[in-house]
């Protein structure tokens, strides 16, 4: 009847709520919201005139004060999307960015370059995997198996949801442990290292954490900090990729967008070495290709 509130008001509703916390995105978040709180993913114009049930409503009314409250959208809804796939995310992991699915297509390109010659990528390593969403996406568009270690067990619970979600329980598998350390011994178990390692580190120096966005400070600490230089987690992954690592094989990490250089240079004595830019035209994933072999 007259009176009642349509989803469109209640978006429109939102927006304004938002607008302070969100800016730019308001409209979208408000949407996302909107939606989350009707149990879909998204909302189509046609649905916009329906009525808002009262439950939604209130429920709505609930996340626009956790999200004014710098919560991010992402862990409010539960849900995230990477390479078109749904991931499971909450505040243990770090927010799939579409900066990411530089690295994941990076991957990808090799697999399918490598597919039908005499070294085929068999094996993909995944380290500081978070929500799982690379190693994931990547196993279900290839079908090539993956290996996903992380330090935190929050996280390896969360990876381990979305290799239900995304059905690739045949495919992925979970390990815990610190960088390389879970790895090493299932690679010695399989008596074979791995194709292709992707890696995600932690790269903020740690005196820059502080200012950065209030949404950003509620994911893990742990996912972010860097150490002094952002640069520590290279330095350890220098040390110990390389026993995991197949003569031929590619290591894939992800960098802060002035990390290129730096990076790059710490790997240089190991093979080839390149630097791909995301779609912003910033540093964003050093590929460092192994040596067939010594000498």
């Amino acid at each position: 009847g007259r009176g009642a509130m349509t989803i469109r008001d209640a978006v429109a509703l939102a927006r304004k709520e938002l607008v302070e916390t969100s800016l730019e995105d308001a409209e979208f978040e408000a949407r996302q919201l909107a939606a989350f709180c009707l149990g879909k993913r998204r909302l189509y114009t046609f649905e916009l005139a329906d009525e808002m049930p009262g439950d939604a409503l209130k429920k709505l009314q609930s996340c626009i004060m956790r999200r004014k409250n710098h919560e991010p959208l992402q862990y409010i809804i539960g849900e995230w999307e990477f390479m078109g796939l749904p991931f499971t995310v909450n505040e243990n992991v770090l927010i799939p960015r579409a900066d990411t699915e530089t690295l994941a297509e990076a991957a990808e390109k090799i697999i399918a370059e490598r597919k039908n010659t005499t070294a085929p990528v068999r094996f993909l390593l995944d380290v500081c995997t978070g929500s799982g969403c690379i190693g994931i996406s990547i196993a279900k568009r290839t079908g090539v198996p993956a290996l996903l270690c992380d330090i935190s067990p929050e996280a390896i619970s969360v990876a381990e949801k979305n290799i239900q979600l995304n059905g690739v329980g045949g495919l992925c598998m979970c390990r815990q442990g610190d960088l390389f350390e879970a790895a090493l011994p299932f690679a010695k178990e399989r008596a074979s290292g791995f194709d292709i390692i992707t890696i995600n580190p932690p790269y903020i120096c740690t005196d820059v954490i502080h200012s950065l966005q209030p949404e950003v400070l509620r994911e893990p600490m742990i996912a972010l900090d860097g150490g002094a230089d952002g640069l520590e987690f290279y330095r350890r992954i220098r040390k110990g990729y390389s026993c995991l690592l197949n003569p031929g094989g590619v290591l894939l990490l992800e960098t802060g967008f002035d990390q290129g250089a730096a990076v790059s240079e710490l790997f240089a004595n190991d093979g080839a070495v390149s630097v791909l830019s995301d779609i912003c035209g910033n540093d964003r994933v050093v590929v460092v290709e192994k040596r067939l072999n010594r000498g």
